[in-house]
């Protein structure tokens, strides 16, 4: 922190043989983590703790190694680019949280992540937590502890670490896990946002909204796998509860995104469900975030894109 209000420490590890006897030589990395929080009480005066308390769900991506045994009793991964979802549950008295990230993989199975009953948690204000466990090697960190100036804001200004302005009431950060022991998965740098929802929009919302920000993820291209940013721009019609989400600036490509739709039955839901394509072929699934005055101050969600031999799962988030 600016102040030394936290330290979160990542990195220690060790490799063991689980075969050794065996022969096979499969060696595994295990990550050792530590979250560590100091002067909690000077962070709280100069954050927003609105998540205390509460359950606060959202949305998570990205790439995801599956691995099995070959005919030689080899371990063999596979990467897929995944999205889920993401809940959190945190603890105004201790400072800290539980909560779980869900990626599901083509194989229907569901690779569920993030705090155990070994995890080292730590919840300061709404954007700056932490957890790390030495068990599976898995961690999450938001934005604001890990500040990178990667999202582009104009052509002459500079970039930003903030997905988008005006936000401070949705949280968005990094996750990843190690195949350790009963595990058979990894990933580094897959992404999470979270904020809270409304089940029902009021029928006082109307008219038209404009919504602005950006997105982050994992891109494969041609074998090659990295993080990549762009624009967001959404727009949403209240009376027939419909809108679009396009992404742009990402990586390259031309502007790509989704149709979408917010009603269920005779109401309009937060929840945003991809009804057709925009540009290549790409699927949303998000939902409205409120400010706590403002049920639809903004939207966030994760998105998958696939262009040939170019592919990319990530996050995006934006406000009005």
């Amino acid at each position: 922190g600016d102040d030394g209000e936290f330290i979160v420490i990542v990195g220690s590890g060790e490799t063991y043989d689980e075969n050794a006897n065996q022969g096979t030589g499969a060696t595994y990395f295990n990550v050792g983590a530590n979250v560590v929080s100091r002067d909690d009480s000077l962070t709280q005066q100069n954050g927003d703790r609105e998540f205390a308390d509460k359950t606060v769900s959202g949305f998570s991506s990205g790439a995801v190694t599956i691995y099995t045994r070959d005919d030689n009793e080899q371990m063999v991964g596979v990467m897929e680019l995944a999205t889920g979802t993401a809940s959190m549950t945190f603890d105004d008295e201790t400072s800290s949280f539980t909560g779980v990230i869900d990626v599901e993989t083509t194989d229907n199975r569901d690779e569920i992540y993030l705090t155990s009953s070994n995890s080292q948690t730590a919840y300061l204000t709404d954007q700056l937590i932490a957890a790390a466990s030495d068990v599976d090697g898995s961690y999450i960190v938001s934005s604001d502890v890990v500040p990178v100036e990667i999202f582009r804001t104009g052509a002459n200004s500079p970039s930003t670490s903030q997905i988008c302005s005006d936000c401070s009431f949705m949280t968005w950060g990094w996750w990843g896990k190690a195949n350790v022991y009963e595990s058979s998965s990894e990933a580094h740098l897959g992404n999470w946002i979270i904020g809270e929802q409304v089940e029902v929009i009021p029928t006082s919302v109307t008219g038209t909204a404009t919504y602005t920000g950006h997105a982050v993820g994992t891109v494969v291209n041609a074998g090659s796998q990295y993080i990549a940013t762009g624009d967001l721009s959404a727009t949403m019609n209240f009376s027939t509860r419909r809108g679009t989400i396009e992404i742009s600036d990402f990586d390259g490509k031309d502007t790509f995104g989704a149709e979408v739709s917010f009603q269920s039955g005779s109401n309009a839901v937060s929840s945003l469900t991809s009804t057709g394509m925009i540009g290549i072929a790409t699927s949303v699934t998000g939902a409205f975030a409120s400010n706590g005055t403002d049920p639809v101050k903004g939207i966030m969600g994760n998105f998958a894109a696939e262009d040939g031999s170019w592919s990319s799962t990530g996050i995006f988030a934006g406000s009005r």
